[in-house]
């Protein structure tokens, strides 16, 4: 196939690699599982959705005015049958065996990298999360959402405190809360001076998602291997892999 220079590396293009045609379309779509929650849950600032869910969905079904949230929570609490638990921790331990690589690769190239992706860095300069101590903020958080995930095996499989399964709902309610406002104030702002959803896409959309997924996976081992020399071997990679592919399910990808 057609060879590409892009950011230091040469690419070599495929039929198996997606052209543009095929992932714009994803830009269109956001979360509709999460978004139609969070709009039945009437979430108010300061409050925790996550909790809300759980006390809402706890209610006679009879009594519950929206199918909404039950749609959701029985997706979160489901176990796709793709899922190997060993797998997924033997990902959580490929983790931690690479640990200081994968950390700086996280730092300098996931979350720099999508620092310098203008249809990203549009959302986050819309949220401020790319203005003073927003920005570290936003590195801290996403590092305890990192160790939350990555901790033990019950840690992420679904159930109430179960801290890795519980940060990825609340990241995802997260994304969901940012989406509705970007949203609205597309609607509302005809100088589309905060976000035009008619230009950049759904508001941390498909698109966005999978790419982050990708920045934090198979990303790792890539800039491993042409930065640091570190190889990982194909079994950790597909265990890694095999990881965020559950991690990005529940996130809503």
């Amino acid at each position: 196939g057609q060879r590409f220079p892009f950011w230091d590396y040469d690419i070599t293009w495929t039929e198996k690699h997606f052209p543009a045609s095929r992932l714009e379309p994803l830009r269109q779509v956001g979360d509709v599982l999460a978004d139609n929650a969070l709009a039945a849950l009437n979430v108010k600032p300061g409050q925790d959705a996550l909790v809300a869910l759980r006390e809402y969905t706890a209610q006679p079904i009879k009594e519950q005015t929206s199918e909404a949230p039950r749609l959701l929570m029985q997706q979160l609490m489901t176990v796709p049958e793709w899922v190997n638990w060993a797998q997924v921790q033997r990902g959580q331990e490929v983790y931690w065996k690479y640990v200081l690589f994968i950390s700086h690769v996280l730092l300098h190239f996931s979350l720099a990298g999508g620092f310098s992706i203008p249809k990203i860095t549009k959302v986050l300069n819309s949220t401020g999360y790319l203005s003073g101590k927003r920005t570290k903020e936003r590195v801290l958080e996403t590092s305890q959402f990192i160790l939350d995930v990555v901790h033990s095996l019950p840690s992420i499989q679904p159930g109430h405190g179960n801290t890795g399964w519980e940060s990825i709902i609340q990241v995802r309610f997260l994304h969901a809360g940012v989406r509705a406002r970007l949203s609205k104030l597309s609607r509302d702002d005809h100088s589309t001076k905060y976000y035009n959803v008619q230009e950049h896409g759904v508001p941390i959309n498909q698109e966005d998602l999978l790419a982050t997924l990708f920045s934090f996976s198979n990303t790792m081992w890539r800039v491993m291997e042409t930065r640091m020399d570190v190889h990982m071997t194909i079994q950790e990679r597909e265990d890694y892999l095999h990881l965020w592919r559950y991690i990005g399910h529940m996130m809503g990808v």
